[in-house]
């Protein structure tokens, strides 16, 4: 077996014992990453709907690129083209923006 592969199961091995022998310890661990996680989630989810802020209520898709960054560098960041897609995809993924498909459209959401 390779040194890669035996160090792998040994590592699995240990936390199944971990699991077992430290219950408590291993429970507690786990509630403070979840705990942590949650609180990254919510400073991105504020962060993007602070950014939308400054956006009008509905915009044509051809001036989404243009007025995206125009937010992003009110909000003090500089608009790369992949921030402008990443704010995008959050922007859709909490619900922020949706997208008419008849009107060509990004809407804001109430």
């Amino acid at each position: 077996m390779r040194k890669k592969t035996r160090r792998h199961f040994q590592k699995l091995q240990h936390w199944a014992r971990q699991w077992k022998t430290n219950r408590s310890a291993m429970l507690a661990n786990l509630g403070a990453l979840i705990a942590s996680r949650k609180a990254l989630k919510a400073q991105k989810v504020s962060r993007v709907g602070v950014v939308l802020q400054s956006l009008p209520e509905a915009f044509p898709a051809s001036q989404s690129k243009q007025l995206m960054g125009e937010a992003l560098r009110l909000a003090g960041a500089e608009p790369t083209a992949a921030r402008l897609k990443r704010l995008r995809v959050y922007a859709v993924r909490y619900g922020f923006l949706s997208y008419n498909k008849v009107t060509k459209c990004w809407h804001k959401a109430p």
